[in-house]
Parts: C-alpha cells; sequence; structure tokens
C-alpha cells in the first residue's frame, strides 16, 4: 500500500475560501439539554475555523495537547456490555472513545438506525442503565445525557462503523446519508467539531472540552460517497430565493437528485438527495414558487419522459408519476419567467439531429402540464447545466483531487466545490481503502491489533489512529501508540497501566 507523505496539519482542503467563527464550548447555554432545539447551524464556509476568542481567555494549553497529538482510552463496540460495562460505566471511567456498529434495516418503518454486530440487536446489552432499544438516537442521546451532567470532559469520538450500505437507500427517509447527518445534528447540536470546522490545525483538548467529534468507519463505498457523489450527464435550476435542484444519472440508468440551498457567500449548502427513476440524460426546470418540471430520456430508448413536481421547505421533492410525452434525445427544458408557469422544452429528433421543442404550461392544481405547440426550431438546447436567478450556478462531472472523473462538482461565483453531504463526520481511512478517502480535508486511520508497524507508519505521517480490538500485548508497544487504544475492557490493570504511560486525557 503506498503511504501519502505528508502531515495532517498540512492536510487542509483545497476548496477553502473564506472564514467564519465556529461554535465552541462557551456557546452552550448552560440550561441546555441538548435534547431539543439544538441550534446547530452550518457555516457559510465549508471549512472554517474554531475561533480561539470565542474561547477561554486563558486556556491551560500547557498540560492540553493539540487533539491529533492526544490519546484517550477508547472502547472497542461499546454497546456490548459484559467486559465493557455499560455506557455510562464507560465514560465514568474516562474513555472518550466509543465505537457503534449500525445497520439501516426496516428504516423506513422504524425511523432510524439500529445498533447490532453482525446484525441488528446482536451482542447489544440493553441492561444495566443502558437504552433498552437498538435505536442509535436513543444511544447517542445516552452519551450526551451523560455529557450534560458531568460538564468539563475532554471531547468524546464516537465512530460509527456502518455494517450496511447506506448508498443503496433512495431517499431521506430511507435513511440515506443526509439523515444520518440530521441524528448527528439533532442529538449533539453545537456540541459538534465537524470537518466544517477544521482550518488546518486541530485546536488543543481544552479547547474541545464538551465536544463530540463523529467518524464514519465500515463500509466503504459509503464512505466514499459521503465525501463526493459520482454521477454523468448533471443537470441543475435554481430560483431567486436561491434553492437548488441537481439531477444525474448514474451510467446505469438509475436517475437521482440533490436538493440544497444558496448561502450568502455563494456556496451551496446541500441538504437531500435520493433516487426518483430510470432513464438518462435528464434535465430540471423550477420556477420561484418551487415547482419543477423534469424531462429525461429512457434508460434504453429514445423516448422522452416527464415529471411535474415541488420541492418543500425542508428541501424534499416530490414527483409526480412519470409519463411519456415524445420520442427524441437530450432533453432540456426552462421555464419562461421564473415568476410564472410557461415552459419551452427543447430536443433532438433520434432519426435526424434536428432540434424541436414543445411550449407547455404547468398546471400547480392537479400537478400536470399542458403540451402546447410543437414545432421544428433552429434555436439551440437549452444549457441544462448551467442556470440563473439573481445569482448563477453551473455543475459538471470531472476528476477532482484523487477522487476519479465522474466527480459530481458545481460551480458558483464562490468557486468550485464538490456536490455532497455537508460533512458532519469525519470520515476514517483503512488499510487499501481508496486514496481518495484521504484526499480533503484531515483524515482519521483505523487498524486492527497486532498491525503494529502499520500503525507506527501512520503516526508518523500524521494520522489519527485508532487500533480495534486492543489487547495485552498489542500494550507493550508504547512508541507511537494509536490515539484511540479501542479495548474490549472496563477495567483491567494491563490497560490501565498502559494509558497511564502514555498519558491518556479525560
Amino acid at each position: 500500500m503506498s503511504l501519502l507523505l505528508f502531515s495532517i496539519l498540512g492536510c487542509t482542503s483545497s476548496e477553502t475560501k473564506t472564514t467564519t467563527s465556529s461554535p465552541t464550548s462557551q456557546d452552550k447555554d448552560s440550561s441546555d439539554t441538548g435534547l431539543s432545539d439544538t441550534g446547530f447551524v452550518l457555516p457559510e464556509d465549508t471549512s472554517t475555523p474554531v475561533d480561539s476568542s470565542q474561547e477561554d481567555t486563558n486556556p491551560d494549553t500547557s498540560t492540553s495537547p493539540p487533539y491529533n497529538l492526544a490519546y484517550f482510552k477508547s472502547m472497542h463496540n461499546a454497546y456490548s456490555g459484559e467486559s465493557r460495562g455499560s455506557i455510562h460505566q464507560q465514560l465514568d471511567e474516562g474513555f472518550r472513545g466509543l465505537e457503534f456498529d449500525i445497520h439501516d434495516n426496516d428504516f423506513q418503518t422504524l425511523g432510524d438506525y439500529q445498533l447490532g454486530h453482525f446484525s441488528p440487536g446482536n451482542e447489544v446489552d440493553q441492561e444495566h442503565s443502558n437504552p433498552t432499544t437498538t435505536h442509535l438516537s436513543d444511544w447517542l442521546v445516552h452519551i450526551k445525557q451523560w455529557s450534560i451532567t458531568n460538564p468539563g470532559h475532554a471531547p468524546i469520538t464516537i465512530t460509527i462503523d456502518l455494517k450496511d450500505d447506506l448508498t443503496d437507500n433512495i431517499n431521506y427517509n430511507n435513511g440515506s446519508m443526509d439523515k444520518l447527518n440530521d441524528v448527528f445534528i439533532d442529538t449533539f447540536g453545537n456540541a459538534l467539531f465537524t470537518p466544517l470546522y477544521f482550518n488546518g490545525t486541530w485546536p488543543s483538548v481544552n479547547e474541545l472540552k464538551d465536544r463530540f467529534i463523529l467518524i464514519l468507519s465500515g463500509h466503504e463505498e459509503s464512505r466514499q460517497l459521503y465525501k463526493r457523489d459520482r454521477g454523468y450527464n448533471p443537470a441543475v435550476a435554481i430560483n431567486d430565493a436561491g434553492q437548488v435542484i441537481e439531477v444525474h444519472d448514474s451510467g446505469s440508468g438509475t436517475l437521482w437528485y440533490w436538493t440544497g440551498q444558496m448561502r450568502s457567500d455563494g456556496s451551496i449548502e446541500w441538504k437531500r438527495h435520493g433516487t426518483y427513476d430510470s432513464g438518462q440524460k435528464p434535465a430540471i426546470a423550477l420556477n420561484n414558487d418551487g415547482w419543477f418540471v423534469e424531462v429525461h430520456q429512457s434508460q434504453s430508448n429514445t423516448t422522452l419522459w416527464y415529471h411535474t413536481g415541488s420541492i418543500d421547505t425542508d428541501y424534499n421533492l416530490t414527483f409526480s408519476q412519470s409519463k411519456q410525452y415524445d420520442n427524441g434525445t437530450n432533453p432540456t427544458i426552462r421555464f419562461s419567467h421564473k415568476n410564472g408557469y410557461s415552459l419551452r422544452e427543447i430536443h433532438q429528433s433520434q432519426t435526424t439531429g434536428l432540434s424541436w421543442d414543445w411550449e407547455i404550461s404547468l398546471d400547480p392544481s392537479t400537478r400536470t402540464v399542458s403540451w402546447g405547440t410543437h414545432t421544428q426550431t433552429n434555436d439551440p438546447l437549452h444549457s441544462k447545466n448551467r442556470d440563473a436567478a439573481g445569482q448563477w450556478i453551473e455543475v459538471r462531472t470531472g476528476a477532482h483531487l484523487s477522487a476519479g472523473n465522474d466527480t459530481l462538482l458545481y460551480e458558483t461565483y464562490f468557486g468550485e466545490e464538490r456536490i455532497r453531504y455537508p460533512q458532519i463526520a469525519f470520515v476514517e481511512y483503512q488499510e487499501n481503502n481508496a486514496s481518495e478517502l484521504i484526499d480533503s480535508e484531515t483524515w482519521f486511520a483505523a487498524v486492527g491489533s497486532g498491525a503494529q508497524q502499520t500503525l507506527s507508519q501512520w503516526r508518523q505521517q500524521g494520522f489519527i489512529t485508532r487500533q480495534w480490538g486492543f489487547n495485552q500485548s498489542d500494550s507493550v508497544h508504547v512508541d507511537n501508540p494509536p490515539n484511540f487504544p479501542a479495548t474490549d475492557y472496563l477495567d483491567v490493570e494491563w490497560y490501565n497501566i498502559y494509558c497511564s504511560q502514555i498519558d491518556t486525557v479525560e
């Protein structure tokens, strides 16, 4: 395996534009339970630093190392009980690294992810003061409740091991990764420290007191598609309110969408992601009332199809059933005016390549369109990958850093960035993973018991490391120790001695 030869302190996103201050531990209202009104606000910029002026005026850094140079008592499969004890026992004993395995089975019914080792509920200790359910949200709230009653603790790092493929969940309500983000935000709010606040240098442990850091581990493709999305033939529409809808095809016959909101600095906060049909070469038009008309070509024929629909205040899309409206290729569509309901569709003939158009009228009360005049035209196709309404946005597919040339990108006056989920969690790298997992932001890495050579190399190169299944044979190695030696034991002498030797923080 080739290893990147640069330090984590120099590993910053090339997408950085501006900086604003992040919430700090001083922003927490002492009366805030953290369980309802989170107050979490995504920063204008995707790489906002911690503003030290908002922290303690004289933080004690003499005994508080930067987070990436600190060591923390850590528990492997923290939910499993037995030798590990309960979650609150672990926290009481100074464990500040916890790992949860999650599954997405029955998400649409339960509305939550489930804990479990090999399957939902497997090896989950629902007794001994732990939550009595397997729902991820309940266990995260359980941790937050401990934090509220134990202020001043070192940051708690929670590794979420994805045991299932979350990329095949068709939308937010079915457990796609935007929902996982919201589980994190709804629980921890402004107590989170996220990649959105990372500016290339880690705050000290004291500056991160009472904070939570989330790490995604497990299913590799889910981790990859959290950091970027793949697709082909992207199209985009924006209205005067800055609402954005992007559509694209997978290259294998599936149609996907993103919704988002343009911020005041011109960047886009991507909100919802899902699949909506089969087809290829989609195009979309969006008006100021939030109504849209989408058109696309069949995935295997030269038939043309359309959807009508609307975007709601939570950026979810409602699609009508698709209907065929013509034969042809390369459909494009735009509203004549963003405040109106008249549209013009232009596509090419499947036989001659000449362009034809349709004059269309959308009736929002019935969610239907009336197809009017249909003629051959010399006008060019609409520019479906660029739209403007007060501000402009353009989308394309191309390579980005170490990510492949199927990476979905957008550009505004803010600059060019990936179309992807807001980076609420950091992403972990493991041996032989794709290099794209460590090509932007900062990175974490994990390896199992016994892999001391790999662990040592990673530590020397600046990885923040976790070693799962950490046992007594691992504890004889005190040079280049893992930041998170993740054991399976709550209280054993050899582990306590080891943690004293490497000076873990609590």
